[in-house]
């Protein structure tokens, strides 16, 4: 009789035990959390982003009618926005949206963007779940419907 009673727990234990891996797991491989840039995380790394941002606005937003790739050679004069991560763009204003500046932070499909807007200026989607605001203007933006790179 010990023994069912020993096994009934071990039993239970297993199960457990399984249960918990498998939710691990779940969460480890699909509810991945975004990651920020480490200039990101601080005032004085976000104050730099926004400087060359402002530099940026300046020289390239002048007669933007479409979005802007910039090239390597553009973004030497950029070395805190070019640490961010890949490709770069810009995107003037339209109905939707105030013009930003984009850096595609992953290289994966699941497509992570950091957005720079100008200061002073916001989307209006607001806070959403696939968006976490790191200064007014500097999001990180979880998705997929963002931009085919």
């Amino acid at each position: 009789m010990q023994v069912k009673q020993i096994a009934k727990k071990f039993g239970f234990f297993c199960t457990i035990v399984i249960l918990l891996f498998i939710i691990g797991t779940f969460i480890f491989v699909y509810i991945k959390p975004q990651r920020i840039p480490n200039l990101l995380k601080s005032q004085e790394g976000i104050h730099k982003v926004n400087q060359e941002a402002n530099s940026l606005w300046s020289k390239h937003m002048i007669g933007l009618s479409g979005v802007e790739a910039l090239s390597e050679g553009d973004l030497k004069s950029y070395p805190a926005i070019n640490s961010l991560g890949g490709s770069v763009w810009i995107f003037p204003n339209n109905r939707n949206m105030p013009a930003y500046i984009r850096v595609r932070i992953s290289k994966n499909r699941n497509v992570r963007f950091i957005l720079i807007f100008e200061p002073g200026t916001k989307p209006q989607w607001g806070q959403s779940e696939s968006a976490i605001e790191i200064a007014p203007n500097i999001f990180v933006l979880n998705s997929s419907g963002w931009g085919g790179e």
